[in-house]
């Protein structure tokens, strides 16, 4: 029985712009003390890597994962 769903994929618009674009990291915020639940999510859950955050950045808090092309910087906020 075929599928009566169509990919989306397969309709979608081209979005090409000829330019290469791509996304290097996206920022997800956390309370502060959050980094264990985080690090338990996307290291042992999703089985993302955590990098090394540069010296100057790493004292704020959060933390840097990254898998196949994919980074996520989990930064601690405040007011969160």
């Amino acid at each position: 029985m075929a599928d009566s769903h169509p990919d989306p994929r397969d309709t979608a618009p081209d979005t090409s712009t000829g330019f290469g674009f791509g996304l290097h990291h996206v920022l997800i915020c956390l309370p502060p003390g959050g980094e264990d639940a985080c690090r338990s999510y996307y290291v042992d859950v999703l089985g993302f890597v955590e990098v090394a955050k540069p010296t100057t950045l790493a004292a704020r808090g959060g933390l840097w994962v990254r898998a196949d092309g994919l980074e996520i910087h989990l930064g601690v906020e405040e007011d969160f």
